[in-house]
C-alpha cells in the first residue's frame, strides 16, 4: 500500500505518527445520534492550497557495540498543500513545498540550531484518490543528508491524506487497509496491522468534524537499503553502500480531526515508536536504533510564518 511507503522508508532515522488536536471544549456540541451513517470522502480540488503547521520533537538512540548516541530534535515548519491536477477519475497530485523551517538538535550536551541548508529546496508531488489513498509520487531520488530531510520534512505533509472506508460508517466502527511489503519497494518479509476507527462525529463553529483513530503495528524483516545508490532508501544518513536491515518495528497511533462538509483534514497528531536492526558491518557490532516521535500538524488557509523557535 503505497501509504505505508511514504512512513516507513524512514525506518533508520525517524518515524511518522499521529493524534488529533481537539477543539476547546466550550466550541463543540454534542455527538450526533448514535446509529448516523456518515461517508467520508476527501474533497479534491484543483488549485486548492491550503498550509500546514507542524510542531516536531524526536528522541533518537543509537547503540553501538558498548557506545550509546542519544539525539533530540524540535522542528517546527511551515509546508504547502498545492492540487495541482485532478484526471477524470478523481486522481489529485497533490504538490508539497517547504515554506518555512526552524529547529534545534542536541547532541552530546549541546545544543545547535538546524541549519538553514537543510531545509529542502525541490517540491514533491504526490497522487491521492478521493478515498485518501497515495498511490503514486514521492522524492524517490535524492540521496545524502539533504535527502535525509527532503524526505522527512515533505513526508510529514502526507499526514493529511489517510486512506478512507470504501462505505457510509457509523460512530464506533473500524475499517481495514490491506498491506503488502512490496509496496515499500523493499524485497522484505513483512506483518501489519492497520485499523482506523470513527471514534465520534460533533459539530464545530457549524460544520461537522469527524474524530478518527487509526493504529498501525508493522514489523518487517531482513531486507536491503543502499543509500549509494539513490531511489528509494537514498535518505539514510549513511553513503557507505548496502545496508541490511534484519528487522525493524513500528508502532504508530494517529488521530484526525476530518471535515466531512469540507472533505479535508483540519488536524493530525501523530504518536511513533520505530526499532531498527541494522547487521554489522564487517567484523563490526551490530547498530541498534530506536526512535520516539511526536508530530502535531494544523491546516490553516493562510501562509504562516514560523518565527518563535521550537
Amino acid at each position: 500500500m503505497r501509504k505505508m511507503r511514504t512512513a516507513l522508508i524512514l525506518i533508520i532515522v525517524t518515524a511518522i505518527c499521529s493524534s488529533v488536536v481537539y477543539a476547546q471544549e466550550e466550541a463543540v456540541s454534542k455527538s450526533e445520534k448514535a446509529g448516523e451513517k456518515y461517508s467520508l470522502k476527501f474533497s479534491l480540488k484543483k488549485n486548492d492550497i491550503q498550509y500546514l503547521v507542524l510542531d516536531v520533537t524526536s528522541e533518537t538512540k543509537t547503540q553501538l557495540g558498548p557506545m550509546s548516541m542519544p539525539i533530540t530534535m524540535k522542528m517546527k515548519m511551515a509546508l504547502s498543500s498545492n492540487i495541482v491536477d485532478v484526471d477524470d477519475n478523481g486522481v489529485a497530485s497533490v504538490q508539497f513545498d517547504v515554506k518555512d523551517f526552524k529547529g534545534t538538535m542536541n547532541f552530546a550536551n549541546q545544543s545547535n540550531e538546524l541549519p538553514s541548508a537543510m531545509i529542502p529546496k525541490n517540491s514533491e508531488t504526490i497522487q491521492v484518490t478521493p478515498s485518501g489513498e497515495i498511490i503514486g509520487g514521492g522524492v524517490e531520488t535524492s540521496s545524502g543528508m539533504m535527502g535525509m530531510q527532503a524526505m522527512n520534512i515533505t513526508q510529514m505533509g502526507h499526514s493529511i491524506f489517510f486512506t478512507l472506508p470504501d462505505k457510509e460508517i457509523a460512530v464506533g466502527e473500524s475499517w481495514k487497509n490491506g498491506f503488502d511489503s512490496k509496496a515499500l519497494g523493499l524485497d522484505s518479509n513483512g506483518q501489519t496491522s492497520l485499523e482506523s476507527t470513527l471514534d465520534e462525529v460533533t459539530e464545530i463553529e457549524g460544520d461537522k468534524i469527524a474524530f478518527i483513530t487509526t493504529k498501525n503495528s508493522t514489523i518487517l524483516k531482513n531486507f536491503d537499503i543502499d543509500p549509494s545508490a539513490g531511489g528509494k532508501g537514498a535518505a539514510m544518513p549513511m553513503a557507505m553502500g548496502p545496508i541490511k536491515i534484519e528487522e525493524s518495528s513500528t508502532e504508530q497511533v494517529l488521530h484526525y480531526q476530518f471535515n466531512l462538509d469540507k472533505g479535508s483534514v483540519i488536524a493530525v497528531k501523530q504518536s511513533s515508536n520505530v526499532s531498527t536492526k541494522i547487521a554489522a558491518f564487517g567484523s563490526g557490532n551490530p547498530i541498534e536504533t530506536t526512535v520516539k516521535m511526536e508530530v502535531d500538524i494544523k491546516v490553516v488557509s493562510e501562509q504562516p510564518v514560523i518565527s518563535d523557535k521550537p
